[in-house]
Parts: C-alpha cells; structure tokens; sequence
C-alpha cells in the first residue's frame, strides 16, 4: 500500500518518503521535514501510528496529520476514543476510492479543516453504538481471549464482563437467542470494522 500511495502522491507533484515502522516515521520526519504525514494507526511493534501522531503534533507542530488506516473507529485498534491530535484527520483507506479522494483529505489537513476528514466521529459507524469499554471488551473477544481471561485483564469480575458482552449484543442488535451464535457475530461484526486484532 505505501509503494502504491507513494506512487500516486509522486504523479501528482508531491515529494514523498515511506517509513515502515515508527521509528523509521520519526527519523524521516527529521531528515525530510515534510508538509504532511499519511500515518496508519498499526505499525508493528513499537509505538502505534496514534502515538507517532502525537509526537509529531509536540515536536514539529506545522506537520499536518492525517491517520489514514483500515479502522473505522481507533477504539478498534485499542486507543481511546478522540484519542487524536489536535486538526489530525481521519480516512479510512477502504472509502479512498481514487487519487482525488485523498488529494482532497491532504489539502484539508493542511488547510486546518481537519473536521471535514474525520470518519471516525461519524455517528452511524458500525462500532458508534458502543461504549469505550465495550470495544474493548470485544476487541479482546476478537483476541480469542474468554471471560475468565478478559475480567482478569480488565481488572474485574468474570459475571462483570458477562454483562458487558450482553449490553454489547445489545448495542449490535444481536439476537442471543437466534440460528446465530451471538459471541461469534459480534466478533464478526468487530472484524468487519476494522480487522483481525494482532497479538502482542
């Protein structure tokens, strides 16, 4: 995906440099200084594309931001909800339909009008109906992870988190009692709207 968007941007006049990982973001961010950051929120291990945001947003405040990834809603990729800098933008890649759509995106961003590309804040995304804590819960659901293990986790009853996956089934308008196994719907539903969660 990088080489593609790299080569797209280049076609269009823009100089672009690719980092892999975090680190390799905040070295060239160092060396090259650009105008914009494209920044995914999974990067591996290490620091998340969220945290790499934030960094730049302190460090070299004149870099617009613009989160570009396959989560429709960061909470999916484990980060709080709003968890973004100031003026970041936020596109998901599966609504980039061609070269105009994310050229319109970039000059938001570096317009300050960051608020008209922020798909995360939609209200009628697939994961708005939930609380912070119950997209984690199902995120750790999605992780493979049973009750027993989630309640320790989260610091918590096993008969807690039994409530939160009901209201969770409930948020989704998942009938328990249905030809559907609920636990398996809701992390089909997870999964839908973002991707399959990586262990670390």
């Amino acid at each position: 995906m990088a080489s593609l968007l790299q080569g797209s941007l280049s076609a269009q006049g823009f100089v672009v440099a690719v980092a892999a990982t975090g680190a390799a973001a905040l070295e060239e961010a160092e060396s090259f200084d650009p105008d914009v950051a494209l920044i995914d929120i999974t990067l591996g291990d290490g620091p998340t594309g969220i945290d790499i945001a934030y960094i730049l947003h302190r460090t070299r405040p004149w870099i617009a931001l613009l989160m570009l990834t396959k989560h429709s809603d960061p909470r999916t990729a484990g980060a709080a909800a709003g968890e973004l800098p100031a003026g970041c933008g936020y596109l998901q890649k599966d609504r980039v339909e061609d070269t105009d759509r994310l050229l319109a995106a970039i000059k938001a961003v570096l317009a300050d009008q960051s608020s008209s590309v922020r798909h995360d804040q939609e209200p009628n995304g697939p994961m708005a109906a939930l609380t912070n804590q119950q997209v984690e819960t199902l995120r750790l659901m999605a992780l493979g992870y049973d009750n027993e293990h989630i309640a320790s986790l989260r610091s918590v009853s096993r008969a807690t988190v039994e409530r939160w996956i009901t209201q969770i089934f409930r948020a989704l308008d998942i009938e328990t009692h249905g030809e559907l196994n609920p636990r398996v719907e809701a992390v089909r539903q997870f999964i839908m709207a973002s991707s399959i969660p990586l262990r670390t």
